[in-house]
């Protein structure tokens, strides 16, 4: 058999086996596996075909290999075979030693042992016990190293040495009286069975005294309080429950336990017990107080006496948006599915709203008040000729948020048609130039003959009116117009429908051409002069009047252009106009506004008024505060006259008689009374 050595660089020397019978010698020495190209090697004893062939070299290098590598590893394995029988033999013989005569390295590491138990480990678990009431040790609990700590067990590795003596018996294998010693301590063997028993049970029992269920969160942990014993304050109650649902921790292979926690009511399953306890009842509570399961996003049911204590303070809302965007609780559970169906549940929220609230709303509306267009603090009233389900109903806002952001309506053209067939309004600003200002003017204006509207004006609700615009505020919207240009900023469209209409843009210039100065007109026509007008009087509403000279206030007018140049001021075109017909009238061609005002009053009201008051009294010493009655017999220009006042003033600053001599003899022919006579006791 061949036995060879291969390198990457040559094979080198190769020798046969004893059990040969053709010893063979082989060297080849190439540089690399370029060797191939080359023919530098030889044989020791000239074989033939070794000589002959060129390649012949590498064929009996293979059968070379071959052989070797087998043979190696039958050498290999009997080694490793023989080492192996050695090393049991002397450690068979070590140990044999050791039965025979203890070393006394063993006899020292004993009595450590029993120096460690008496004094640390057994110090340090009284230490413990009094510190926290029990001895269920943590497994990496160390004793601190500080004052409160006796100073020989201080940095004790109190919880590592537990769990030797637990795991191992460390320091009681074969020492009963220890292990009686800890027993009496109160030493926890099993960590498992004194997390159940005294702290998983009682925790449980407690939980459910004070919420009702053993749905546990797992942030809950045992409170610090006077109520709660010491052993379980603290306790991370929530933790260790995720833990027994999900890896089976403490009740693994033990169906006692389970059982135990089975009779107390554990929740094995959070999610099952959440659906069946909670959302369900939740969701039939809502449903009996609203009629209806559409859930707002936000509702959370109240935590008072008209909730069951079980669901009080359920976020339903969050729990039923997580149900219809995430299939929460129902996702590959057809028979929850089925449930929710049943009750009633809206699976999709906008639907609901569209066809079982807004469109019956919107029916409602327009059966009222003629139109859709919904200001928006509008809400559906609380009475009972409204469905439950639409009661305080916000419309408005709906109907708005319809407007701007196309809600419900958004790539759901059937719904849009369904709205356009109902007359929605989807430009408010639109539908209220079109369908109720310009409706309301042509009614102004057929009404009153002009659309000359009073500012606080609102169109009576009447059988009249059409519906559209009944108790439209048409003051404010033509205020509006004029003053903002409200409904035609842009719109010439509009301005020309307004002027076809007969718009009043400029209401002083209309109000001065065809009421005051048409007022003014008749005034001379009926009483023969216009120096002055008193300021009580009024246009008498006659038949034979045009109507926007009807009831209109003269007096005052003609009070407001003489005392504060009202309806003249800065206006030129009206004061000419206004002077030409004051001179035109007055007997005095070339006194001004302000002398025949003076003259008329002279003539027209107190000369008239003097006379009555001597005829009625028999003198003229006329007191400050008299005023001529408001009789029906008197001329309207005497009717509440206040003559003592003007006497006053003509006694005092000669008032009305300031370098006029013909007034002056005029009064003195009557018996004017100057100076009032002082009184005699």
């Amino acid at each position: 058999m061949l036995h060879a050595v291969l390198t990457t660089g040559a094979v080198r020397k190769c020798s046969t086996h004893e059990s040969s019978s053709r010893p063979l010698h082989v060297t080849v020495v190439p540089q690399s596996w370029r060797f191939l190209e080359k023919k530098s090697w030889h044989t020791n004893n000239n074989n033939s075909f070794f000589s002959c062939c060129p390649w012949s070299w590498h064929l009996a290098t293979l059968v070379i290999l071959r052989r070797t590598a087998g043979q190696r590893l039958i050498c290999a394995t009997r080694q490793r075979r023989y080492m192996r029988l050695g090393l049991f033999a002397r450690q068979a013989e070590v140990d044999q030693k050791e039965e025979e005569e203890p070393s006394p390295p063993q006899v020292r590491r004993a009595s450590i042992g029993d120096s460690t138990f008496c004094e640390q480990v057994i110090p340090a678990l009284r230490w413990f016990k009094d510190l926290f009431g029990h001895l269920n040790v943590g497994p990496s609990f160390c004793l601190p190293d500080d004052g409160a700590v006796p100073e020989s067990i201080r940095g004790f590795k109190l919880g590592p040495t537990v769990c030797r003596i637990q795991s191992r018996s460390t320091y009681v294998k074969g020492r009963p009286q220890r292990r009686l010693l800890l027993e009496e301590l109160g030493f926890v063997w099993d960590r498992q069975d004194f997390v159940f028993t005294s702290q998983l049970l009682p925790a449980l029992k407690i939980y459910r005294k004070q919420f009702g269920h053993l749905d546990i969160p797992s942030s809950f942990v045992m409170p610090e309080s006077q109520e709660v014993p010491d052993l379980l304050q603290g306790f991370k109650l929530g933790q260790l429950v995720t833990r027994i649902r999900s890896t089976r921790v403490l009740v693994k292979d033990n169906s006692e336990r389970v059982e135990v926690l089975d009779e107390l009511g554990f929740v094995w399953n959070s999610e099952e017990f959440f659906f069946e306890e909670k959302v369900i009842p939740a969701m039939r509570w809502f449903k009996d107080l609203f009629g209806h399961l559409n859930v707002g996003d936000s509702f959370c049911l109240p935590d008072d006496g008209a909730v069951p204590e079980s669901i009080r303070g359920v976020k339903l809302g969050q729990t039923v948006g997580h149900i219809r965007s995430h299939c929460t609780f129902v996702k590959g559970r057809t028979s929850r599915r089925l449930l929710l169906e049943e009750l009633g549940f809206v699976w999709d929220r906008q639907d609901f709203v569209f066809t079982n609230q807004l469109l019956p709303a919107l029916n409602i509306y327009r059966e009222q008040y003629g139109h859709l267009d919904i200001p928006s603090s509008f809400a559906m009233p609380s009475s009972q000729d409204v469905p439950d389900l639409l009661r305080k109903f916000k419309l408005g806002q709906m109907v708005k948020k319809i407007r701007s952001t196309r809600f419900l309506v958004k790539d759901h053209s059937e719904r849009q048609e369904v709205l356009d067939d109902l007359g929605f309004v989807w430009n408010s600003e639109e539908f209220i130039f079109e369908e109720q200002v310009l409706a309301a003017l042509d009614w102004y204006r057929c009404e009153f003959g002009n659309l000359l509207v009073p500012s606080l004006f609102v169109v009576p609700e009447s059988d009249d009116v059409l519906h559209v615009f009944r108790g439209l505020n048409l003051g404010s919207a033509v205020n509006r117009i004029r003053s903002h240009n409200t409904y035609i900023e842009g719109r010439p469209d509009r301005r020309k429908l307004l002027d076809e209409l007969g718009f009043i843009w400029d209401v002083p210039g209309f109000i001065f051409d065809h009421q005051i100065l048409p007022s003014l007109q008749w005034f001379i026509n009926s009483f023969g002069f216009l120096c002055d007008v008193p300021t009580s009087f009024v246009v008498p509403d006659s038949s034979e009047l045009p109507a926007l000279l009807r009831g209109f206030k003269l007096g005052k007018i003609c009070q407001d252009i003489r005392l504060k140049q009202t309806w003249l001021k800065g206006h030129p075109v009206r004061q000419k106009a206004l002077l030409e017909l004051i001179s035109s009238h007055d007997p005095l061609q070339d006194c001004t506004y302000q002398k025949g005002t003076w003259e008329m009053i002279f003539k027209q009201q107190l000369l008239p008024a003097i006379i009555l008051y001597k005829d009625w009294f028999g003198h003229l010493d006329v007191p400050a505060d008299f005023a001529m009655p408001d009789g029906e017999d008197l001329q309207v220009m005497l009717r509440g006259f206040k003559l003592g006042q003007l006497v006053q003033q003509i006694r005092s600053v000669k008032c009305l008689v300031q370098d006029e001599l013909g007034r002056l003899q005029a009064l003195d022919e009557l018996g004017f009374v100057w100076k009032k006579p002082r009184r005699t006791k």
